[in-house]
């Protein structure tokens, strides 16, 4: 997957592009490669997944009581409604 973002960041940047470029990274070992490339940001919804779940884990295992409130939590944002003026 690395190798579409890097032809798109060569791509836009080739063609005048000076704007910020935020694209995801699978690992952190193309973070580099990507910013090279013309990244501006890189993002590693993977790694950040994963850190959360060890946080959920750590904290489920000092607190079961953690397991009960986070299964009460919706698993999909709700959105408010919003209502015309």
């Amino acid at each position: 997957m690395v190798d579409i973002e890097l032809t798109l960041l060569r791509a836009l940047r080739l063609n005048g592009f000076l704007g910020p470029v935020i694209v995801t990274g699978g690992t952190t070992s193309t973070v580099d490669r990507l910013q090279e490339a013309g990244a501006t940001v890189v993002l590693l919804p993977y790694e950040a997944a994963g850190e959360r779940a060890t946080e959920m884990v750590v904290e489920a295992l000092r607190d079961p009581a953690y397991l009960d409130a986070v299964r009460a939590e919706p698993r999909v944002p709700v959105m408010e409604e919003q209502t015309e003026p």
